[in-house]
């Protein structure tokens, strides 16, 4: 492909990104993961982390109250890097599928609901292939495709990738991971008013501890 058509391509997908909304049941769920994931991949505290995809920094103040000293914040999001430098926290704001950093020099990377932004997932699986130290180790969280409230994810403008667990394992696989766990996580999500009024929704989701080789 001409590399300038795939650059205006790109434009258009990353034109959609949005700055991640404070609050919700998001800030209360991603430090009760933290606690019972984190411990689980046996890092050092000062281990290289990267949360990618960071939002305003919920998980980055979630790893730092567990004791964890070296964290960064990637995002595309203008607003959101304001908010976590605000904390404290080293950010960079870059594509996930193209961070600039030297090859294995990160030890960890955590990502919750934002590798479905992706529009080449493959891609951005070798890319943290190879920023990663060999038998550096990943969490991925991502949405489970036909969620009754496909406006929140299919029909998201900014969702590109929102794949079943075979395909993903197979992704992840192919860009030189082993998988060492898998979850399937299902929340139920009441809803005071808009199209779900008065309903319990279930939500899936999917997630996924793997390692470099």
């Amino acid at each position: 492909m001409d590399y300038q058509k795939f650059q205006e391509f790109e434009r258009r997908a990353l034109a959609t990104v949005y700055q991640e909304e404070p609050g919700g049941f998001h800030d209360d769920l991603i430090p009760q993961l933290a606690r019972r994931f984190l411990p689980e991949f046996g890092l050092d505290p000062a281990n290289r982390i990267l949360d990618i995809g960071s939002g305003p920094g919920v998980f980055c103040r979630a790893a730092r109250d567990l004791g964890y000293s070296n964290i960064t914040a990637v995002t595309l999001s203008p607003e959101d890097a304001g908010a976590c430098r605000s904390q404290g926290f080293s950010v960079i704001e870059a594509s996930m599928t193209d961070l600039p950093l030297p090859d294995q020099s990160v030890d960890f990377i955590w990502c919750r609901h934002a590798l479905e932004h992706s529009p080449y997932p493959l891609f951005t699986l070798w890319e943290w292939h190879r920023v990663l130290v060999a038998g550096g180790q990943a969490w991925i969280e991502v949405p489970a495709p036909d969620n009754e409230r496909a406006y929140i994810h299919e029909f998201n403008p900014n969702h590109y990738s929102i794949l079943g667990e075979s395909m993903w394992s197979a992704l992840i696989e192919r860009a030189g991971f082993d998988i060492q766990s898998f979850w399937r996580y299902d929340i139920d999500l009441p809803f005071d008013n808009g199209p779900y009024a008065g309903r319990v929704i279930n939500e899936r989701s999917l997630m996924w501890a793997i390692r470099r080789k």
